[in-house]
């Protein structure tokens, strides 16, 4: 059975919430989250034509307010090198800490972890607020992906315009 770290309160304006740690983010309050984030970030054109869902067995930080419920995760994966999968914050709780809040988390983690040698992220090139928040947490940007498209990836027709 997984059980959360046990991490200080955080406050924002208008509420308490408390980070935790899940081993396997399926079992935890956060998984909820991942279809809103899947469909929210489809919404908004930042991700590809095959999104990829984190796995239900990766570990995850979570945000949990005074209820019990999930505002917003991280989910990552790695050995070494930990990967970020999907970071999300409920619309109504952006733009107050918490994704700031989650990332520090997951560092102190790797610090306290000891072998973890850095944390990758990816975001789509017109995700602007994902990449000023990565910018102001400190993260370099060490590269730009491009990619030439032969098929679409349903049904492995030529692309279209």
């Amino acid at each position: 059975m997984d059980s959360p770290s046990q991490m200080s309160d955080q406050r924002t304006a208008e509420s308490l919430y408390r980070i935790r740690f899940y081993e396997y983010c399926g079992h935890s309050p956060a998984w909820r989250l991942v279809a809103h984030a899947m469909v929210d970030l489809g919404e908004r054109g930042f991700h590809g034509p095959r999104p990829a869902w984190p796995s239900s067995k990766s570990p995850c930080m979570a945000a949990i307010d005074k209820d019990g419920k999930a505002i917003g995760l991280i989910t990552y994966a790695g050995e070494t090198i930990w990967t970020i999968q999907l970071a999300y914050v409920s619309p109504e709780h952006r733009r107050k800490g918490i994704h700031t809040a989650l990332f520090n988390a997951l560092v102190d983690k790797a610090k306290k972890q000891g072998d973890i040698f850095s944390i990758e992220t990816v975001t789509h090139v017109n995700n602007m607020a994902a990449q000023a928040a990565f910018e102001a947490q400190g993260r370099i940007k060490e590269s730009i992906n491009y990619s030439f498209r032969l098929k679409d990836w349903g049904d492995g027709t030529e692309p279209t315009e």
